[in-house]
């Protein structure tokens, strides 16, 4: 079962972006190339750069750029694509730009008269791939951004804990964009989290400056995404929430959230194949009735946070819901 439940979430909508490389890109990576080219030049004859000197390097590097461009959609139509910015793509990226460095490094070596200097390509080829990773980590970040809840609509909420449940559960609330909530501020009370920042996040202190990052950021509940806490520190820290105002939830371990999720995999139904939205309800069809317990579900909790059963074949039934009664038994027949 999903911990944040949202109708982009399954029309796909916060898939990594795996698509061709835009136009965009493409010129972006050719203007890298040819300033590379020209930067690396103008290094080696400074004063004396003349405008043979330009037309060579823009030539040069458009040479390159024509290279580089080849490399790639022969590598992409190998190898696959990878998402905008990744790690895995800036690797690639790497790989593809050293080739096409060293290709028109021979070339030029190989050519009488020489276009530009020896040196040039190796300068040209490092500079050129700064520039493109400066290309693919904007093409990166406005997808990011594009990806986070709406801040005019979205509720703020903090978040205790940065471990891995707290990590994750940071991931899926910045990677919905019709979420209905959005992390403003984390706490931890390891100091080596002090000043952390994580998905654009800020780790604003421990469990004793609850009431000050709520009264600085404005945050209307905090979630405590742990796996096993002690209980003295969730008391502490669900006194300090509600005596500032806001509300306070506990979040289940990540591996019962994924246990459940798997365990009640069923087939797709007529809604979902039709692409009506089913709000509200669990992955059985019924309402979501499993609302995170306490005094935060009067005042306000998050309505689409939802915990797993206590274990995984127990069955759930909407609040207030009254259970089936029995039929009642049979007279028996008079015996005349």
């Amino acid at each position: 079962m999903p911990l944040i439940s949202s109708a982009a979430a399954s029309r796909g909508d916060s898939r990594p972006n795996a698509r061709r490389p835009t136009a965009g890109l493409l010129v972006g990576d050719a203007a890298a190339w040819i300033g590379g080219f020209v930067v690396a030049v103008w290094t080696r004859f400074e004063f004396d750069f003349t405008g043979a000197h330009l037309a060579r390097a823009v030539g040069v590097g458009l040479i390159a750029a024509i290279v580089h461009a080849a490399l790639d959609t022969a590598r992409r139509r190998c190898l696959g694509r990878y998402p905008c910015g990744s790690f895995e793509q800036l690797r690639a990226l790497a790989g593809t730009t050293a080739v096409a460095g060293a290709l028109v490094l021979v070339a030029d070596l190989a050519a009488r008269p020489r276009p530009v200097p020896p040196g040039a390509p190796a300068v040209g080829a490092a500079l050129a791939f700064l520039v493109m990773i400066a290309l693919r980590a904007a093409c990166r970040r406005r997808h990011e951004r594009s990806l986070r809840p709406d801040a005019a609509t979205a509720r703020p909420v903090l978040l205790f804990g940065v471990g891995a449940a707290g990590q994750g559960v940071l991931r899926a609330m910045v990677s919905d964009p019709r979420g209905g909530y959005r992390p403003v501020g984390l706490l931890d009370d390891d100091p080596a989290t002090r000043r952390l920042r994580l998905e654009g996040v800020r780790v604003l202190g421990g469990r004793r400056d609850v009431p000050a990052a709520i009264a600085r950021t404005g945050a209307v509940g905090v979630l405590f995404p742990a796996a096993h806490a002690d209980p003295d520190l969730i008391r502490e820290v669900r006194d300090a929430a509600l005596g500032a105002g806001a509300t306070f939830a506990v979040l289940p371990p990540v591996r019962e959230l994924v246990r459940a999720g798997v365990t009640r995999a069923r087939d797709a139904e007529i809604a979902e194949l039709l692409g009506s939205e089913r709000e509200g309800s669990d992955a059985d069809g019924a309402p979501a009735g499993g609302r995170v317990p306490g005094d935060g579900q009067q005042r306000g909790l998050p309505d689409r946070i939802r915990v797993a059963p206590d274990h995984p074949g127990q069955s759930r039934r909407a609040a207030g819901t009254p259970l089936r009664q029995r039929a009642a038994p049979r007279p028996a027949a008079d015996p005349r």
